[in-house]
């Protein structure tokens, strides 16, 4: 990173890393830009106010804040550079330990990462989230690894996506996609016997039923209730043809 005037005394005073110095990534002039507006308008995307010095505008002529538009062809990319944007915003919060920061990065990150999960180069601002974040972060890390392993369906396509979380979380990602993977047969399995059932119920509405309804108990609450609903419309069908 090129020194000035603004970014030697944040590099002279902040010594977390271990060889003594502060690790930022190329986008730092852009980031610390951020930073500096946020410190006065108290929001790292707004860099139209008064009450910031006129010398901070120098930062800002070189590394532009763009601004999205809905009928941007690029809105996917400006999507994954913001979630980058967030992510470093949070790693360089962090070292200068400026909470109210860091907050809202994690913030703006989780907000749009379960829509961009999908989107192609998500796994690049996930591979910046890892690197900006350390191995035990409980603000951001763990957050945004709960995010795609709640969207495992739409994950499970991106190899390059799955290719980042395994170099930074292998561990968690390979339990957490046993156990969905354990779920979703158990589920399957649950309902084939459910279809067997409610075929045999069809012809003896009567005898069958509590066979069924062992089954059905075995489900969530929520597939439970779709499951009776479904058994009570069998029931009066079965009942009409034995009429």
């Amino acid at each position: 990173m090129s020194s000035s005037k603004f970014t030697a005394p944040l590099c002279a005073q902040v010594h977390e890393a271990e060889d003594g110095r502060v690790k930022l990534p190329e986008e730092a002039p852009q980031i610390l830009s951020r930073v500096f507006f946020s410190l006065y308008t108290g929001d790292y995307n707004e860099t139209v106010s008064e009450s910031v010095p006129e010398c901070f505008h120098i930062l800002l002529q070189y590394h532009p804040v763009e601004k999205p538009t809905p009928d941007n062809e690029k809105w996917s990319g400006f999507i994954v550079e913001s979630l980058k944007t967030d992510a470093l915003v949070y790693k360089c919060a962090d070292m200068l330990g400026v909470e109210a920061l860091k907050n809202l990065a994690v913030e703006r990150f989780l907000l749009q990462a379960p829509a961009a999960v999908s989107i192609d180069g998500f796994e690049e601002a996930l591979r910046v989230m890892y690197e900006s974040t350390a191995s035990n972060d409980q603000m951001l890390r763990i957050p945004a690894t709960r995010v795609c392993i709640q969207k495992y369906s739409l994950v499970a396509n991106r190899e390059e996506t799955i290719k980042v979380i395994l170099k930074h979380e292998p561990v968690v990602w390979d339990v957490a996609t046993s156990l969905l993977e354990e779920f979703a047969a158990e589920k399957a399995s649950l309902y084939a016997k459910y279809t067997k059932e409610k075929a045999k119920l069809e012809f003896q509405p009567n005898f069958f039923r509590d066979e069924l309804e062992k089954v059905v108990d075995q489900m969530s609450d929520r597939d439970k209730a779709a499951a009776k609903r479904r058994i009570a419309r069998h029931q009066a069908y079965a009942q009409a043809l034995h009429r």
